[in-house]
């Protein structure tokens, strides 16, 4: 997987501690991916992207990413996207908690993914 710059990287995370300051019982989780050169910004629930705040939240983070002249794209997308992600580094849940995804190889070669939470384990979905 392809290293992110640092200043996308810090964008971007200050963008998803903005998104759980506006809403109570949101998950944002984000993934880039090589391919396509896109950054994805899963946002649940789906009911979010309909209330006005979001949506103006939405356009100023784009115009952020443009205007800062980052490359590839930035895409918000919920539960019913076709676009899956397969290994989100960042998870924010909430309290304004941005949680890092840590991957875990076991004695038998099975990787697994475990975020961290607060020095407790909990699985990843």
């Amino acid at each position: 997987m392809k290293n992110i710059n640092m200043p996308v990287r810090e964008f971007i995370e200050e963008k998803i501690k903005s998104i759980g300051d506006l809403f109570d019982n949101v998950e944002v989780y984000y993934e880039y991916k090589e391919m396509s050169e896109t950054h994805f910004l899963k946002v649940l629930p789906k009911s979010v992207f309909n209330v006005a705040k979001f949506k103006d939240l939405k356009a100023s983070i784009t115009s952020g990413f443009v205007d800062n002249d980052f490359d590839g794209l930035i895409c918000f997308i919920s539960d019913d996207s076709q676009v899956l992600l397969d290994g989100p580094i960042k998870i924010f849940s909430n309290n304004s908690q941005v949680i890092d995804n840590c991957e875990f190889i076991s004695q038998n070669d099975i990787s697994f993914n475990i975020p961290i939470v607060n020095n407790k384990y909990s699985y990843a979905a």
